[in-house]
């Protein structure tokens, strides 16, 4: 009994770390089709762009919607065009908060039109003003990033050269009411070339991240090479330097980029392999990591070069230094297969910390669950809010849901209840026979099995990643002495033929 006054007090100061539990939620307004795309934090509300189809009406709208940090739906407000054009997909990092306060700003492309657009919202959602940019010479504008500069807004994306068939890059310029002021153009006419991001490096320099296509007219896609290409450019959109790998199969492009404070580049990229039997591309998200010069310093890859679909589509740094890649990533479950959405984390080192793969919810064969996760937010608790959407199939209607999953900072949904793995191929282990007692503990922690399985090793690492305890060859019924560490939260690693998962434990 002397011990009860002591476990309270912990579970009171880890629930006041903690504040809020985790959730996994997803929500159609009661409309055909849903899909979040980008997110905002506002002081304790969500705020998320994206796009809704109603159930009546083949036309897309425009949708902001508004948020408790539990995930509790606020409100949400639509635009639909006046001319009857439909809103496509937008894409991550296409809303941002207006540093003075006054509401939101969020890009896309009308897609029947193909002009890009800018728009402004008011904190309560309300349409404010939008702007539509008349392009008579590109048959598409995707404006697919916007970021506010000190006298306006400078938007990021690709425009579609019918008469010479390729994809350029653009950079445009507003002012702080939307109107055009610029706009420069990258083209490589003997390459595709595709916009992936756009940040401000320093005063009135800008850093762009994009990615190129080698495909000559008909050149069979085994011959197709890939090159990351980063830029930076001035206030005025004019280029001060740029950089290109070689052609290649083993950096697919640069995505988001950041620069270190010990003046490294670090950026999300990926690696492919062709399979002519089925004439596509095998792909592995990886994160670079280049000095000031580019050359490769480390590189981390997530997965196995052996999935379609598995690729990073966003990346945020983190208040701790680290860095969180968000995408999708094929799971074959025991029920069927899926495309869940991903998450990874890396520390300030580029060490893998945990990777999951979550649905909103799985649909069986005839239909198939497609989870994409486009964006992120970090909370002032070290918690992360996702937001995407679910795509499930099914013989009389299509339908998506808008996604939305918090997970606390280790990527668990809550204290005791974990999903995430260590390494890249932890979902594959069965680990429902894995039963770890008491938890929390004042001391020895009981492991148990169904199986009498021998681990490679069991380790025990503390919330900041560092080693405490190791075990070897070890049967899986055993226990662990944790008397010696001090109180708070660890995770048990299990690691067997370079597989592995963790469970979170409590020491109290």
């Amino acid at each position: 009994m002397r011990f009860i006054p002591i476990y309270l007090l912990l579970l009171f100061h880890l629930n006041s770390i903690h504040a809020q539990s985790g959730f996994n939620r997803y929500y159609d307004f009661n409309q055909a089709h849903v899909v979040f795309s980008s997110i905002e934090l506002s002081n304790d509300t969500l705020v998320v762009f994206g796009t809704v189809v109603a159930t009546d009406t083949s036309k897309s709208a425009m949708a902001l919607a508004f948020f408790d940090t539990l995930g509790n739906l606020l409100h949400y407000t639509t635009y639909q065009d006046s001319l009857g054009d439909v809103f496509p997909i937008a894409n991550p990092n296409s809303l941002i908060k207006c540093s003075d306060g006054s509401g939101y700003i969020v890009v896309g492309s009308f897609f029947f039109r193909g002009n890009g657009f800018w728009a402004k919202f008011d904190n309560h959602g309300q349409l404010l003003q939008i702007r539509e940019y008349i392009d008579n010479v590109y048959v598409l504008n995707n404006f697919k990033q916007v970021i506010e500069v000190a006298d306006g807004y400078m938007i990021g994306g690709n425009e579609y050269d019918n008469a010479l068939a390729t994809t350029n890059l653009f950079i445009v310029k507003t002012d702080k009411a939307g109107n055009f002021i610029w706009e420069k153009k990258f083209m490589n006419i003997e390459k595709l070339n595709f916009f992936n991001s756009l940040s401000q490096l320093g005063n009135n320099l800008y850093i762009m991240g994009s990615v190129t296509t080698t495909r000559p007219p008909n050149q069979q896609s085994a011959q197709t090479r890939f090159t990351s290409k980063i830029a930076t450019v001035d206030s005025l959109g004019n280029l001060i330097w740029e950089w290109e790998s070689l052609p290649s199969l083993i950096e697919t492009g640069a995505g988001m980029i950041f620069n270190t404070p010990d003046g490294n580049w670090v950026y999300n990229s990926g690696e492919a392999k062709y399979n002519s039997e089925y004439n596509f591309f095998y792909g592995q998200p990886k994160l670079m990591v280049r000095d000031e010069n580019f050359s490769l310093i480390k590189e981390t890859k997530f997965g196995n070069l052996d999935l379609s679909s598995h690729y990073c589509r966003n990346m945020k740094q983190l208040s701790d230094g680290g860095w969180l890649l968000v995408g999708s990533k094929p799971v074959v479950y025991q029920a069927g297969s899926a495309l869940p959405g991903w998450l990874a984390k890396v520390d300030a080192q580029a060490n893998l910390m945990w990777t999951r793969s979550d649905t909103a919810f799985f649909i069986p064969s005839p239909g198939f669950s497609r989870n994409y996760f486009y964006d992120a937010v970090e909370l002032p608790s070290g918690s992360i809010v996702v937001c995407g959407y679910n795509q499930s199939p099914n013989p009389v209607q299509d339908k998506q849901w808008g996604y939305l999953l918090k997970i606390d900072k280790e990527g668990c949904l809550d204290m005791l209840n974990c999903g995430v793995s260590a390494t890249n191929e932890g979902a594959s282990i069965v680990k429902s026979g894995i039963h770890c007692f008491p938890n929390p503990t004042i001391d020895i922690l009981h492991i148990e099995s169904a199986t009498t399985e021998i681990w490679d090793r069991i380790e025990v690492y503390n919330t900041s990643g560092q080693l405490t305890k190791k075990l070897e060859n070890i049967i899986i019924a055993t226990s662990i002495d944790l008397s010696d560490l001090p109180i708070g939260i660890y995770w048990i690693k299990f690691t067997k033929d370079n597989q592995a998962f963790t469970q979170k434990v409590v020491k109290i």
